[in-house]
């Protein structure tokens, strides 16, 4: 009787231990036609997605969601037949990946720039890129894949993969990418999200990477290195990480990660998202009484979520009837210094803050004897449609631009500037910080720059 109650025992833990620790394959991974949701979110909660262990429950049923997009998996064969004869193969996938490559940052009229992937039994890869200009498909190819996922994938496992893959575009642009991933799955269990709760496995993935643009007309090549750890929370037959973060530091700002936190989702409707607070202002730099126009970048929507604003120090006077609860204030500044400008958003899922610490600068009028035909009257900068359009104004004089990321990352280059103002497609750059440099055709010094943020 002992020996059939220890079996039995046995036999539970054993159930138990099986039923919990899932295994990853193939199967679980996205295929042609799939179209799969998440959304996107900051951390409010301020929750430990590093923490881990055996049989443990992660829950994160309070993210909020302020973004949602869609990931749609086709046969690269469907997208540019010779991309997949001569490079990628008839049986790879794509989904579209625009601002993954650097190309797109310069003055290059993009059709679209597409990641590829192909799916085996033994391991899910990234076999690169390539890029749609006019229906001409420009492919950069790894030479070593960049291995994802080795299959089947279980609790413990670990592997270490390489990845390379260079390519030329005619005699004056080429582009490099190199780098190493090394994953640990380090931890199983159940996961729970706005989207369910699952079993799943936790992978932990340090990946290592250096692009290296080289253009012609500048000379020497541009070259980000970046270094993400990613933590990843996987589930049977969901195709996409149940949840993904990532904490990117670029080799510019270590000490500065970007976070990024990506769900599984169903589709939400806006109305539901947590507000995310941004703005940008026309002008940074101004004289005293000078009016100063906010433009309200927050999402989901100025229908759905109102405002407080609040600038320190408080010399400030409101125009137009505007003022502090309104979503786009007027305002002009009364002494000379040096303001941060604060804005609150808040709706009926929460409330988020923004602080631009020393964004506005207050002064007279310094006119340079030793330049005087210059327009004192600055560039501004703003982004409109989410985001997804940059507006440059009050160019005079300037003869070109160079738009830089926080990295030091060259976004994108504009020559031969004959228009006041100037709409710039940004919709397939990060969130962030960007740096715009103006280069006047009458001037000696340092260009001229201005700091813009893309919500």
């Amino acid at each position: 009787m002992k020996k059939v109650v220890l079996l039995l025992i046995i036999c539970g833990i054993l159930s138990g231990k099986l039923s919990g620790q899932i295994t990853i394959n193939h199967n679980d991974m996205p295929s042609a036609g799939d179209t799969l949701r998440y959304s996107l979110t900051t951390n409010p909660q301020q929750y430990n997605f590093i923490e881990t262990g055996e049989d443990f429950l992660w829950d994160f049923s309070n993210l909020i969601h302020q973004l949602q997009g869609l990931e749609e998996y086709e046969l690269v064969s469907s997208i540019n037949f010779l991309m997949a004869l001569l490079f990628f193969g008839t049986n790879s996938i794509a989904t579209s990946s625009l601002g993954d490559l650097p190309l797109d940052n310069f003055d290059i009229e993009l059709d679209g720039v597409y990641s590829v992937y192909l799916n085996s039994i033994s391991q899910y890869s990234q076999l690169g890129f390539f890029a749609l200009i006019e229906g001409f498909g420009l492919p950069l190819k790894y030479s070593e894949n960049h291995i994802i996922y080795k299959f089947p994938l279980n609790y413990n496992d670990q592997d270490t993969t390489s990845f390379f893959g260079q390519t030329n575009f005619g005699d004056t642009l080429s582009l490099t990418r190199e780098g190493y991933r090394i994953n640990e799955v380090d931890g199983w269990g159940n996961i729970i999200t706005p989207y369910g709760e699952f079993e799943t496995l936790r992978l932990k993935s340090i990946i290592y990477e250096s692009d290296s643009l080289f253009l012609e007309s500048f000379g020497e090549p541009f070259v980000v290195k970046r270094t993400t750890a990613q933590y990843s929370w996987l589930a049977k037959n969901e195709k996409i990480p149940i949840l993904e973060v990532s904490y990117t530091a670029f080799e510019a700002s270590p000490d500065n990660p970007v976070l990024r936190i990506k769900y599984r989702d169903i589709y939400r409707d806006p109305s539901e998202a947590a507000p995310l607070a941004d703005f940008a202002a026309d002008i940074t730099e101004a004289e005293p009484g000078e009016e100063i126009q906010f433009i309200n970048l927050s999402t989901p929507g100025h229908d759905i979520n109102t405002y407080t604003w609040s600038f320190s120090p408080d010399n400030v006077i409101f125009h137009e009837d505007t003022g502090y609860e309104n979503a786009e204030p007027r305002v002009s500044f009364t002494e000379e210094g040096t303001y941060s400008v604060m804005l609150v958003a808040i709706n009926q899922t929460g409330k988020d803050t923004l602080l631009r610490e020393d964004y506005i600068t207050v002064s007279e009028s310094q006119v340079s004897a030793e330049f005087p035909e210059i327009d004192t009257d600055s560039p501004s900068a703003y982004f409109i449609n989410r985001g997804d359009i940059l507006v440059i104004e009050k160019l005079q004089g300037v003869s070109f631009l160079r738009i830089y990321d926080l990295s030091g990352r060259l976004v994108q280059q504009i020559h031969a500037l004959n228009e006041n103002n100037l709409h710039v497609n940004f919709s397939g750059q990060d969130t962030g910080i960007y740096l715009i440099n103006f280069y006047y055709s009458n001037r000696t010094t340092l260009p001229v720059t201005l700091k813009v943020i893309k919500p």
